[in-house]
């Protein structure tokens, strides 16, 4: 937090590219100026007071003018210049960095959509969270998917982060559920309630990924272009219809999601009928 209160946005941003800097390495524009930001704000450090013992020790300066510089090292206003000068180095590393932003997301995205289809293909050789003694008389292709599903979901789980940190530098919001859900699966022809079911689910093998792709969903970095959230499934409706037998009633429970659900016609209230 800044001495306002508000986030330190600064810090923030060089947090998020150090993070895709394991697959992406910023602009050197942008390493150069960020450590000059580092030597700035590294407080510990006395150079000018080094400067003035080796002047008072040796003869070699000018005392009085080191003297003032050395006490100004130490000054506890030294946090209004800390502001001022993050104030006009922020917008600069954002403008550096904009220009390899949607670079460095593709080539992050490579390499989230290369496991994840490592993934997809060893889950379809197996069931990804089977206990391990029903596998001992399985065939080798089966065996072998097993192994590979969880050391490959285990690959995508320390991708997400850096995916999240690459997509927000590109300017994306990744604030919620909603926002990373359609970043890493194509919900496209999905059952809106399954598939969120399957993305709260975590087996203990392989977390929601087994469940995601066990639905028919496909896991992929998303393209930027036309990104959107995708929402959550609307509330479940519980109904009751009457039946044949007089004072009986059918509950039901409608999915708004159901895309053939058809609603039943409306039919006029009744004495000792709920309304619907």
């Amino acid at each position: 937090m800044t001495s306002a209160g508000l986030p330190d946005y600064l810090a923030q941003h060089i947090r998020r590219v150090d993070v895709v800097a394991s697959i992406a390495e910023p602009p050197k524009a942008w390493t150069e100026l960020r450590a000059r930001w580092d030597e700035f704000t590294d407080f510990h450090a006395r150079p000018i007071q080094e400067q003035l013992i080796t002047a008072v020790l040796e003869g070699d300066g000018d005392i009085s003018t080191l003297k003032a510089l050395a006490a100004a090292e130490t000054s506890s206003s030294r946090a209004d210049v800390v502001l001022a000068v993050r104030g006009a180095c922020y917008p600069r590393l954002i403008e550096i960095y904009s220009e390899v932003a949607d670079t460095n997301y593709a080539k992050v995205s490579k390499e989230f959509n290369a496991v994840a289809s490592e993934f997809t293909a060893a889950a379809k050789q197996c069931d990804p969270e089977a206990d391990a003694e029903t596998l001992i008389d399985q065939p080798d292709p089966v065996r072998t998917g097993w192994l590979d599903a969880q050391r490959f979901a285990a690959r995508l789980d320390k991708l997400v982060p850096v995916l999240v940190a690459a997509v927000e530098l590109a300017g994306v919001s990744a604030r919620d559920d909603t926002c990373l859900l359609p970043l890493l699966v194509d919900p496209t022809g999905c059952h809106r309630r399954r598939l969120w079911e399957a993305w709260r689910s975590a087996g203990e093998r392989c977390g929601r990924w087994s469940a995601v792709v066990g639905l028919g969903a496909r896991v992929r970095a998303a393209d930027l272009d036309g990104f959107a959230p995708y929402r959550e499934p609307k509330a479940l409706m519980h109904k009751q219809f009457p039946t044949r037998e007089r004072g009986i009633y059918k509950p039901v429970v409608i999915d708004p999601e159901d895309e053939d659900y058809v609603p039943p016609p409306e039919e006029p209230k009744r004495r000792g009928v709920l309304a619907r």
